[in-house]
């Protein structure tokens, strides 16, 4: 918990310190993830998290997926 407040407090200092409208987060596990939203919702700009990195595949209908190699075969809404 102490690195993830300490990596929360890294990201609100350098968002509040660049003149910026937006920031695009780059998450990867489950430290960054929490860390770096906890930092944006503090700042109160708009941002987008992009998560990427070793993650499990999941299931979509029965069938295992991985990240992208399905994408195209899932029905269009």
């Amino acid at each position: 918990m102490m690195f993830r407040n300490l990596a929360a407090m890294a990201v609100e200092e350098q968002m509040r310190g660049q003149p910026m409208d937006g920031a695009v987060l780059l998450v990867g596990c489950d430290k960054t993830t929490p860390s770096l939203l906890m930092g944006a919702a503090s700042t109160d700009l708009p941002s987008i998290v992009v998560t990427g990195g070793p993650m499990l595949n999941g299931y979509f209908r029965g069938e295992r997926v991985g990240s992208g190699t399905h994408l195209w075969k899932f029905p269009k809404p």
